[in-house]
């Protein structure tokens, strides 16, 4: 819509993981985060045509954060686990990445 900027941010707080990896050495690494994610996307159509289908629903949020958490099988900081959903988030969902 010409004149008005639209930004919808949208996504997902306290969403807690918990991970355990273990060395081959036989040492095991515990972490839990509590992570938050907010995603800025294009959504006009939410506010113009009733059509949410560009807002990534809170449970998907929730649901990638848990997913993405289980498919690294080497020892990852937090900031790397940021790193790397916010890769995910951009590359997977267009209307986030399009900013």
């Amino acid at each position: 819509v010409e004149g008005f900027n639209f930004e919808q941010r949208h996504g997902k707080k306290r969403v807690r993981v918990a991970r355990v990896w273990k060395t081959k050495e036989g040492k095991h690494y515990v972490v839990e985060w509590r992570v938050s994610i907010s995603l800025l996307s294009d959504c006009v159509n939410s506010y113009l045509r009733d059509d949410n289908s560009d807002i990534v629903a809170t449970d998907t949020v929730k649901n990638t954060v848990n997913a993405k958490a289980k498919e690294f099988f080497e020892l990852l900081s937090v900031e790397n686990f940021a790193i790397e959903l916010a890769k995910h988030f951009i590359s997977f969902y267009r209307q986030v990445g399009e900013w």
